[in-house]
């Protein structure tokens, strides 16, 4: 037992002052300096060499959020970054089907110690998993470790994580957890800052960027986490037509759920228009999913959109307005001397209608896809309707062969 006001006490209190803020500096300094992929193999070697995620342990409020938010069994679950295994063995004991992916080895075999032959578990990280979905089964539910989802760091790097998710569970509840922004602002003090500065000197000569860089912490446990708050969540969700579902103490957690309306893949409601305004007035640019065909070919259902916030429009942009409480994506067809702009669907036979600045919730400033960013086309004619037509016929033609 080493005396409290002892000198021996003191000195080892200093040393964990110098090892924390050393961490800390160190930490700062990879963040603003590292890219993404190498931020991410860091989080899975911190994960890998840390007891912290070891542990088997449930928690009570887990326990009564799975029992309320998954399908009812036996239904298939995937579980995204399953660490060592504990929300395997819980769902397994309760019967439902599982299979898991982790990038961390160690963790992974702990977790195949665990479970055994009852579930197929791979080592793979996010991106991964994203490329790889295509190729795999569908599932009833996506449940993502504790807190995963703030190790998936930027904005574009969680959408395609999203997008993946959906894509696999069109119609089961996403299920995850989050660091809270709230908690997390404000820590790191001086040797934060240092390490920051540090790390932007290296990031000039290495060539790296991205303001999402803005929301990450190097915690000494997880290390690089992204804090996240209720609006970026719901912002996330609506971008892929699904609402949050959120649940609060003791961590923010909560399920993003597909609506028959979001299924089908048409409109955003007002309330999900209104998050999505107040993301891009926050962080000035927001990615999300085009649904439907009013804007082909320039724009077909699928593609990847960059959104910027934007106070006015000209003549041939393509912009994100509200129109009758709900949101879409049209190109400005006129503008009056007022500043009033008229849009309409590229593929559509007839303008939505005017609108002002207060109506205009942001720009298209570019299309994505994996090869990269290219700006949106001009408006080219639309397929005459006769066309469409037979092309409907031929369509349901050959679904009856």
């Amino acid at each position: 037992m080493i005396p409290p006001g002892s000198a021996f006490a003191a000195l080892l209190k200093a040393q964990l002052t110098i090892s924390r803020a050393t961490s800390t500096l160190v930490g700062a300094a990879a963040l603003r300096s590292l890219r993404e992929p190498e931020l991410d193999r860091l989080s899975a070697l911190m994960a890998d060499a840390s007891s912290l995620h070891r542990s088997d342990r449930v928690e009570p409020w887990e326990e009564r959020w799975w029992s309320t938010a998954l399908p009812k069994k036996p239904g298939r679950i995937l579980v995204a970054a399953c660490g060592a295994g504990r929300e395997l063995v819980w769902l397994l004991e309760r019967g439902w089907e599982v299979e898991a992916f982790d990038p961390a080895p160690s963790l992974l075999a702990v977790a195949r110690a665990r479970v055994g032959a009852r579930a197929r578990l791979e080592r793979l990280d996010f991106a991964r998993f994203v490329d790889e979905v295509p190729r795999r089964t569908r599932v009833d539910a996506v449940l993502i470790g504790f807190g995963a989802l703030s190790h998936c760091l930027s904005d574009l790097s969680r959408r395609r994580l999203m997008e993946a998710c959906d894509a696999i569970c069109p119609r089961g509840p996403i299920l995850l957890s989050w660091r809270d922004g709230a908690g997390l602002r404000g820590r790191g003090g001086g040797a934060h800052a240092l390490g920051a500065r540090v790390g932007n000197a290296l990031a000039e000569l290495r060539g790296v960027g991205g303001a999402w860089r803005e929301q990450l912490l190097f915690l000494p446990h997880a290390g690089p986490t992204a804090f996240l708050e209720a609006a970026d969540l719901q912002a996330l969700g609506a971008s892929v037509g699904r609402s949050l579902e959120l649940r609060s103490a003791p961590m923010p957690h909560g399920e993003l759920v597909a609506s028959r309306r979001a299924r089908r893949g048409r409109t955003l409601d007002a309330a999900a228009v209104e998050l999505l305004g107040e993301v891009l007035s926050r962080h000035g640019v927001h990615r999300m999913v085009a649904r439907g065909g009013s804007m082909r070919p320039a724009i077909p259902s699928g593609t990847r959109l960059r959104l910027a916030r934007a106070s006015s429009a000209t003549l041939g942009d393509v912009v994100a307005a509200r129109c009758n409480g709900m949101l879409v994506i049209h190109r400005v067809i006129g503008v009056d001397a007022q500043g009033r702009m008229l849009i309409k669907g590229d593929a559509c036979s007839a303008p939505d209608g005017w609108i002002d600045g207060r109506d205009l919730v942001g720009k298209v400033a570019a299309l994505e896809d994996d090869k990269g960013a290219r700006a949106v086309p001009p408006c080219s004619a639309p397929t005459p309707r006769w066309r469409r037509g037979l092309g409907r016929v031929a369509r349901a033609w050959r679904a009856l062969r």
